[in-house]
């Protein structure tokens, strides 16, 4: 589910700080691997509210992969929205709105005739 806006780089790099400490997005991607959605969640909200305007829409989309994925779903769609005003032509926007409507068991269905 690793979806971005055109123009941007996938994941985010993974960049050491100080004596080799691994980066808040460094741990939000190995809870990731491991499985554990929900903290990875919480690593990648910490790593967006420290990221320039350049890392925010790649940080954008790993949170709400993780936050779908922990079933966090109204977070999820929240930070939808919000990268949503960030790269309004982005086809992801509409993938991933797509794939919280499946993981959420939502049915939309078309409106009747007339209404």
């Amino acid at each position: 589910m690793a979806l971005a806006c055109a123009g941007c780089g996938g994941v985010p790099k993974a960049t050491k700080t100080g004596a080799g400490s691994p980066t808040l997005a460094d741990q939000a991607s190995q809870f990731m691997a491991q499985g554990d959605y929900f903290r990875a969640a919480f690593y990648w909200e910490a790593a967006l509210a420290q990221s320039d305007d350049t890392q925010e829409v790649v940080l954008l989309v790993a949170l709400i992969e993780a936050q779908v994925r922990a079933h966090l779903l109204h977070a999820a769609l929240r930070n939808l929205n919000r990268l949503q005003r960030r790269c309004p032509d982005s086809p992801a926007v509409r993938e991933l709105f797509e794939i919280i409507v499946l993981e959420s068991g939502i049915s939309i269905a078309p409106l009747p005739k007339g209404v």
